[in-house]
């Protein structure tokens, strides 16, 4: 699965307040390492470039992740699971909500591709996001 990682961010895993962690954070997801790397004593120096680079990098993921969640309901539903299943698939309290669910992301996702991007995220460029 090849994953485009933001430079911004693995320069920052580079730095030196990282030594003995440097090979842990380049290898794993940009956004586990962040949390990872955020929550040590004393907490690490950010810049403004990191910041942007983090939620760029939760936009994407938000965009991935809608996607997939429409198209894991999309293919249940073709493969006959009912609103229930699926709503209890994703921890959802009724077929209502499951079905709800849906709508919201098809109305989230319509507006992210006229758009472009995330509010404040990243513009999509054209790339497979994995």
């Amino acid at each position: 699965m090849a994953h485009n990682r933001n430079p911004a961010i693995d320069q920052w895993f580079h730095g030196h307040q990282f030594d003995q962690d440097r090979h842990l954070l380049l290898d794993l997801d940009q956004l586990t390492g962040l949390i990872i790397a955020s929550n040590r004593a004393p907490a690490p120096d950010l810049t403004d470039d990191v910041l942007t680079a983090w939620y760029q990098e939760l936009a994407r993921h938000r965009r991935v992740l809608a996607q997939s969640e429409a198209a894991f309901i999309d293919q249940a539903r073709r493969h006959g699971w009912s609103w229930q299943r699926i709503a209890d698939a994703l921890w959802l309290p009724n077929a209502d909500a499951a079905h709800h669910r849906r709508s919201t992301l098809a109305d989230e996702l319509a507006r992210v591709h006229q758009d472009g991007g995330w509010p404040g995220g990243p513009q999509s460029t054209g790339q497979d996001d994995e």
